[in-house]
């Protein structure tokens, strides 16, 4: 029994030690962050002037900002030379391969596709049929042809226009009446007012004889 505890001790310890090697040999390179953060990331990645690519896991390429990277902590981290991390950048010239690289990984890039006069006359034509097939339904069914139905609708769609149009312009005329009137009253209250001060006053100038 103890033997076989020993044994498997000795497994997991050497299983431990392979797991620890391995890792320590796929983090080969350190990412200094701007908050301090350390990100240990295998040795082949790639670099542009504006991210940090690397591939976490088979098929997993996670990308890192520049900008939220420490570049010259990131460089003394690796005993490297200052401007080191930026001269990996691919050059212009590397787009071909990114490209291909992109591919193999089961990301292609949507190829843009240009319409010519011939899916024109071709979306045109299948419109021309729809329409026609839709002519042949009204008729079996015993409704107007679609002209006289689009004939209809822009009549009634004039009509509510010309309503709204008429309503507007009643709503426009009444309030203008409402308000004239409101301010001929509110003159008249005040000329009466005006006249009941006079008469106030002149009560207040009569003496006790003339009262």
């Amino acid at each position: 029994m103890n033997f076989s505890l020993t044994h498997f001790a000795k497994r997991f310890l050497l299983m431990l030690t392979a797991v620890i090697f391995m890792s320590a040999t796929a983090s080969a390179y350190t990412v200094v962050m701007r908050g301090g953060k350390r990100i240990e990331i295998p040795e082949q990645f790639t670099v542009t002037r504006i991210t940090v690519t690397y591939e976490a896991a088979p098929g997993i390429n996670i990308t890192l900002q520049m900008t939220s990277i420490d570049i010259p902590a990131t460089e003394r981290a690796n005993n490297e030379q200052p401007g080191s991390l930026l001269k990996r950048a691919e050059p212009a010239t590397s787009e071909p391969q990114t490209s291909t690289r992109l591919q193999s990984a089961g990301t292609i890039p949507h190829k843009r596709r240009e319409i010519t006069d011939r899916d024109l006359e071709r979306f045109k034509r299948v419109r021309l049929e729809s329409e026609a097939a839709y002519e042949r339904r009204l008729v079996k069914l015993g409704l107007p042809p679609l002209e006289e139905s689009r004939r209809r609708t822009e009549l009634q769609a004039e009509s509510l226009h010309q309503g709204l149009v008429q309503r507007k312009s009643e709503e426009a005329q009444a309030e203008s009446y409402w308000r004239g009137r409101a301010n001929d009253l509110i003159s008249e209250i005040g000329a009466t007012d005006a006249q009941i001060d006079k008469l106030v006053y002149e009560l207040y100038e009569l003496t006790p004889d003339e009262i």
